[in-house]
């Protein structure tokens, strides 16, 4: 995907709406992870949101997006493996789909 000029436009566009801190890695063929630093999982989404919009006009790229914050993972670690987790079910749901972790509640 990556080879693409309208991944490496999207790629871009995403770099412009990151802050100083915020981190664009490369996890997989066609994939991103997009670490918020300063962000809780609602503004996750609201950052998913924005880039939606900044990525619209590009037909042949889509954004499915997975939500973690570290606040609700505890560490690193297994923010990575939620958010992954959160990108699964976001992917079931077709095409653009945006998916947040939320953990098990005991009943």
């Amino acid at each position: 995907m990556f080879r693409r000029p309208g991944a490496l436009v999207a790629v871009e566009r995403l770099h412009e709406l990151s802050r100083v801190d915020d981190v664009l890695a490369r996890t997989g063929d066609g994939e991103l992870a997009w670490i918020l630093p300063r962000t809780d999982a609602h503004g996750g989404v609201g950052a998913v949101a924005r880039a939606r919009t900044a990525l619209a006009s590009l037909s042949e790229v889509g954004l499915t997006a997975g939500i973690c914050d570290l606040a609700t993972a505890g560490d690193p670690l297994a923010l990575c493996a939620f958010a992954d987790r959160a990108l699964i079910d976001a992917r079931q749901q077709g095409d653009g789909g945006t998916a947040q972790y939320r953990p098990a509640t005991a009943a």
